[in-house]
C-alpha cells in the first residue's frame, strides 16, 4: 500500500506594498499624536498665561482684598499727612490717625520716630462686616519738607536759651548794614528787621525768632525779616556754635543782586530764597514759598543722593524719600497658633 504523503503547507504571499503601507500608517498616527499634543500644550500654556495675567490685573486694580487695599491707601494717607505737617503719632501716645473708608474698613495709621531721619510706619485695616484685616509695616527715611501751609523747619527749642545767652548774640530790629568786615556769632533778625551784608565773612548763623523754636509764630506779610547779600559774602557755619547750620528762618526773605558772589556752607532754611548771582551752597536748602537760584550757583552733592541734615533741626514737615518693607520674625505665640490650627 502506498503511503499517503501530504504536500507541505505554503505561507500566503505578502505583497511588497503592504508592509510599506502599514509602516506609513504608524508614522501618520505618531505624527497626528504629536500635532494633537502640541495643540493641547499650546492651549494649556495660553490659558495658564491668561490666568496669571488676569490675577496680576486683579491684584493691581483691586488688591487681594478690600482690607489689603485699604492698608495701601492708609500708607499713602500717612505719607501725605507727614508732608503737610499733620504728623501722626502712635496708639500708645493716643495720637494715631484713624479713618473709615467708603467700603467700611477702619484704617489705623501710626508713625514712630526711631532716629533723626528714620520713621517706622504701621497701617492696620480692619473690615467692619467680616473678619478681613491687613497689616502693613514700613521703615521710612525722611528729610525736612517745605510748603507755605506749615509752620516750617526750625531749630530744636532746647537750643534757644544757649543761643540767646551767647556773648556773640546780636539782635537786628531795623535796617542795619555791615560791610567790609569779618563777623562771628548769631544774628537774630526780628519782625521788621533788615540785615544787609556787603563784602562780609560771617562765621556763625543767621536766625529769626520763628527759626529758634516752634513756640514763636511766623511773621507774614511785608514785615517779614529780610537778609540782603551784596558783593562778596560768605556765611560759614561754626562747629563751635551750630555745626552745619548757616541760616534758619522759615519766615525770612533772602535776596542777592546779580553781581554778587555768595558762598554758604551749612543748611539754609528760608521763606523765600532768591540768589541770581554766582557762588555755591554746600548744604540742604528748605524753603516755604519760593526758591530761585542762578545758573552759576553751584550745589555740590545736590541731586546725587539724600543729603544729610543736622540733628539740631526739627522738621515740621517730613518728606518720605525712601521706603523699605522689612520682614519681621514670627513670634513664638504666632508659631504655636499656626501649629494648633486645624482645617475643617
Amino acid at each position: 500500500e502506498t503511503p499517503m504523503t501530504s504536500a507541505p503547507m505554503t505561507q500566503p504571499s505578502r505583497r511588497p506594498g503592504a508592509a510599506r503601507r502599514a509602516g506609513n500608517e504608524g508614522g501618520w498616527v505618531l505624527f497626528a499624536t504629536l500635532i494633537l499634543s502640541s495643540i493641547l500644550v499650546s492651549v494649556t500654556v495660553t490659558y495658564a498665561r491668561h490666568a496669571v495675567l488676569a490675577k496680576k490685573s486683579l491684584e493691581t486694580a483691586k488688591g487681594a482684598s478690600e482690607a489689603e487695599e485699604a492698608s495701601r491707601s492708609g500708607l499713602s494717607r500717612v505719607r501725605e499727612c507727614m508732608r503737610n505737617g499733620s504728623l501722626p503719632g502712635t496708639i500708645a501716645a493716643g495720637t494715631e490717625d484713624v479713618v473709615e473708608t467708603p467700603s467700611g474698613e477702619i484704617v489705623t495709621s501710626e508713625r514712630e520716630v526711631t532716629g533723626h531721619d528714620r520713621r517706622r510706619l504701621r497701617v492696620h485695616a480692619q473690615a467692619t462686616l467680616d473678619d478681613d484685616e491687613a497689616d502693613l509695616r514700613a521703615t521710612a527715611v525722611i528729610t525736612p519738607g517745605g510748603g507755605s501751609d506749615i509752620d516750617g523747619t526750625r531749630l530744636d527749642c532746647d537750643l534757644m536759651a544757649g543761643i540767646m545767652g551767647d556773648p556773640n548774640f546780636y539782635v537786628i530790629d531795623s535796617e542795619v548794614t555791615l560791610s567790609n568786615t569779618n563777623l562771628n556769632g548769631f544774628y537774630l533778625i526780628e519782625e521788621g528787621g533788615h540785615l544787609i551784608l556787603q563784602h562780609v565773612v560771617l562765621h556763625g548763623a543767621i536766625l529769626t525768632e520763628a527759626g529758634l523754636c516752634d513756640s514763636n509764630a511766623l511773621v507774614e506779610g511785608g514785615s517779614r525779616p529780610r537778609l540782603t547779600l551784596t558783593g562778596d559774602v560768605r556765611i560759614l557755619s561754626d562747629p563751635a556754635l551750630l555745626d552745619e547750620i548757616a541760616v534758619v528762618g522759615p519766615d525770612l526773605r533772602v535776596v542777592s543782586d546779580v553781581a554778587s558772589r555768595v558762598d554758604v556752607r551749612g543748611m539754609v532754611v528760608a521763606d523765600e530764597l532768591d540768589l541770581p548771582g554766582r557762588g555755591g551752597l554746600r548744604g540742604m536748602v528748605v524753603t516755604r514759598s519760593s526758591q530761585s537760584l542762578g545758573d552759576d550757583m553751584r550745589r555740590p552733592g545736590h541731586g546725587r543722593g539724600l543729603q544729610s541734615w543736622p540733628n539740631e533741626i526739627f522738621a515740621e514737615s517730613e518728606d518720605v524719600r525712601r521706603l523699605s518693607f522689612p520682614v519681621e520674625d514670627l513670634t513664638d505665640a504666632i508659631l504655636d497658633a499656626m501649629d494648633s490650627f486645624e482645617v475643617n
